[in-house]
């Protein structure tokens, strides 16, 4: 039987060059990893080989870390090209992680899952970027199929979650995010509607809804603001 915990074990050669080269997407990947492991815990999955995933779903981005919005500061090199060339960049990260995976001989379940975790949905931003036409759309789709398991589905809801509350509550404060609930039911329309999750039962993906509620409650947990608190006192 394989171990897939072994697998993220902190002396990871590949986990080590993803937190060294991407910094960024290495804690994304560690908040989506948390959220697969909760929700296979709800419904009874084989967690640590969707933790396992989970953890290198975004490996090949150590090749060009900086393209990616996670690792950047001030300098967004999408500004310079046009946006079929950086759909053409972002997209590739999927088949990097794979070959990366492949070469460092992980378990052919685990590359199915990372080859399959965006299906064939629209890199959005881009192809808006390009006009936004329907006759174009396909253009600036990932190059696989929608999720045909339960595991995928559930990588592919928390990585898109992860990003869009990331995005919302870069401080990582709770009152940045007003309405969890609306997030997590917008996340995930949008996949339905794009066809990416017809293969996910609603049963399942009301236990992942409601399991993910709690998981941002404790991810993007509200702090007091002490400088508001001082001035208040101050002026009480």
């Amino acid at each position: 039987m394989i171990d897939y915990s072994e697998l993220i074990d902190g002396d990871s050669k590949l986990l080590t060059s993803l937190r060294e080269k991407a910094p960024g997407t290495y804690k994304h990947s560690q908040n989506v990893m948390n959220m697969c492991e909760s929700v296979a815990k709800e419904l009874n999955l084989n967690k640590d080989l969707l933790m396992c995933a989970a953890m290198f779903h975004d490996i090949g981005k150590i090749y060009k870390p900086e393209w990616f919005t996670e690792n950047q500061d001030d300098i967004n090199p999408h500004n310079e090209v046009s946006p079929e060339m950086s759909y053409q960049i972002i997209s590739r990260h999927i088949s990097d992680s794979c070959l990366l995976l492949v070469e460092n001989t992980f378990p052919i379940e685990v590359i199915k899952i990372v080859a399959g975790h965006h299906g064939n949905s629209v890199v959005k931003f881009f192809w808006e970027a390009a006009g936004g036409k329907d006759e174009i759309k396909d253009s600036f789709r990932y190059k696989s199929c929608p999720p045909t398991d339960t595991e995928t589905s559930i990588l592919m809801i928390c990585d898109r979650l992860e990003a869009q509350a990331r995005s919302m509550a870069p401080s990582g404060k709770l009152n940045a995010i007003s309405d969890k609930k609306k997030l997590i039911n917008d996340v995930v329309e949008d996949l339905i509607d794009d066809r990416q999750l017809d293969d996910l039962k609603i049963g399942n993906l009301r236990v992942v809804k409601d399991c993910l509620c709690e998981e941002l409650k404790s991810m993007y947990h509200g702090r007091v603001d002490y400088e508001k608190a001082k001035t208040k006192d101050k002026k009480e």
